[in-house]
């Protein structure tokens, strides 16, 4: 899966594989969280708020971290909790809402003084086929007690994700094509989780499989597509994209194993490798 780019940073930033970065100056002002992922992609988006006054919090308190409805937002564990950059505790029993874009943690006990810059770094997936853009979402909030006792909310701010181009989908590739057992077998490496298609000329999907975890595929068309070989197109597709296609050229496909047929010795048997690959430009 492509990597996360390009974190615009409006009093917050997004998070890439476990490393966080944060504001640059200690007591910014918090504003919105404005966070680049494309579609069918997930990150951890970075939320940060000030604490407006010295004070506390516990296991009493909550906190609300609601993001635009085109992102989901799974139940979390835990989620890092960062003061003024250095990572101190965790959010535990983290939920989402039904709709998934609230988020409600429970937070650790802390000690706050007036100015400290509280970062939290919850999991997000953006939805898939949602359009690039900026999507506003509401408030989130961070509430504590002050030294006298009265409960504070630091810095409510309204939430946006910046939702960035999804990246092209290659084609996947078609590593090999066999007809040892009687029955055309297509394997190859693709996106994991991507569904791949194969298609005759005539648009029509005869045979579908799902890219396994390790990035493989393998489809068993359950015939001998020698016998009346034609032209096929390979497409993998994922999050609304489709891929460009990768072409098995028909008039080459392997013909079944003459032993198999029953034939041996009387028909030459093309290599499982000897098949020949084009890729058509979508």
């Amino acid at each position: 899966m492509r990597k996360l780019t390009k974190a615009a940073v409006l009093g917050a930033t997004v998070a890439a594989a476990g490393i966080a970065l944060f504001p640059a100056a200690a007591n910014a002002a918090p504003s919105n969280v404005t966070a680049s992922i494309a579609p069918g992609e997930t990150g951890l988006v970075t939320w940060t708020t000030t604490a407006p006054v010295a004070g506390t919090t516990d296991t009493s308190f909550q906190v609300d971290i609601n993001l635009a409805n085109v992102v989901t937002m799974p139940a979390q564990s835990s989620v890092p909790l960062y003061i003024n950059g250095t990572r101190v505790s965790d959010m535990t029993n983290c939920a989402p809402n039904r709709y998934a874009f609230l988020l409600t943690c429970t937070a650790p006990a802390l000690t706050l003084a007036a100015g400290d810059v509280i970062t939290v770094t919850p999991t997000a997936t953006v939805n898939p086929g949602t359009a690039p853009g900026v999507y506003p979402g509401s408030a989130a909030s961070f509430a504590y007690r002050d030294t006298s006792g009265a409960v504070v909310t630091a810095a409510k701010g309204n939430s946006s994700i910046t939702v960035g181009e999804a990246a092209a989908l290659a084609a996947p590739a078609v590593d090999n094509v066999s007809n040892a057992s009687g029955s055309t077998v297509i394997s190859g490496t693709g996106v994991a989780g991507a569904t791949i298609q194969i298609k005759n000329p005539a648009g029509a999907v005869i045979g579908t499989t799902t890219v396994a975890a390790d990035g493989s595929w393998s489809v068993d068309m359950g015939s001998d597509m020698s016998q009346s070989p034609e032209d096929l197109a390979v497409t993998q597709a994922m999050n609304g994209q489709t891929s460009p296609a990768t072409m098995i050229d028909g008039a080459a496909l392997p013909v079944i194993n003459p032993a198999i047929a029953g034939g041996a010795g009387l028909a030459a048997l093309l290599g499982a490798g000897a098949f020949l690959l084009r890729r058509r430009m979508a």
